[in-house]
Order: structure tokens, then sequence, then C-alpha cells
């Protein structure tokens, strides 16, 4: 599956349902699940660090003037996978990822 590193705090926000759009300076076209990995950089929140953490799923993505925010639904943790990031999509092998639960934390846009 695919995966993107993103740094504390903003991963956190995103884990705990606060955040719901990520910025970023490229577009994407993927849509659907996306793995969430957490950098090691940035200040601490509770989440391994040099670890993908979580699962989303990516459902839009707009262009805001040299910007572009990717609409982000539907967290679900999964049990930590270390694992190198990288500042672009990379890929962790899909049998890898073990949910920590079945209730997927959700988050309203508005």
């Amino acid at each position: 599956m695919l995966c993107l590193s993103i740094r504390q705090p903003y991963i956190g926000d995103i884990v705990a349902g606060r955040k719901i759009c990520e910025i970023r300076s490229w577009p994407t076209l993927h849509r659907g699940p996306l793995l969430l990995h957490c950098s090691k950089g940035g200040t601490g929140n509770g989440l391994q660090r040099g670890a993908v953490v979580a699962i989303v799923d990516v459902i839009d993505c707009r262009d805001l003037d040299e910007l572009f925010e990717w609409d982000l639904r539907n967290v679900r943790r999964i049990h930590p996978i270390p694992w190198r990031g990288n500042a672009r999509f990379f890929k962790v092998p899909d049998t890898l990822i073990v949910l920590l639960d079945e209730q997927p934390v959700l988050a309203d846009c508005s």
C-alpha cells in the first residue's frame, strides 16, 4: 500500500481526528487508502517515530494556488510498523498491516 511520511505534531492531529486536510506542495491523483508514517522529526505526540501508524482514505485533492489540500477521512490506527520514511509516496507491504481495532476514527470537515 502507498504510504506518506508526515511530521509531528501534524500526524498526531490527523490520527486524533483534529486535522482532516493535509497541505502539500504537490498534488496527488491517488484516491482511497493511504498509510501514514510518523517521521522522526518534529515534537513528540505519543506516536512511535519512524513507524507507519495509521491508514486514511484520500477523497480529494484541491488546488490552492501553488499548494494542494488533500482531503483525508476515515482514520484507522494500526500496530506500528518500523519503516524508513520518504519525502514522496513509498510502498509498504499489505501483509504487515494490522488494525488496532475494527472501529474507524471519524472526523467532521466542518
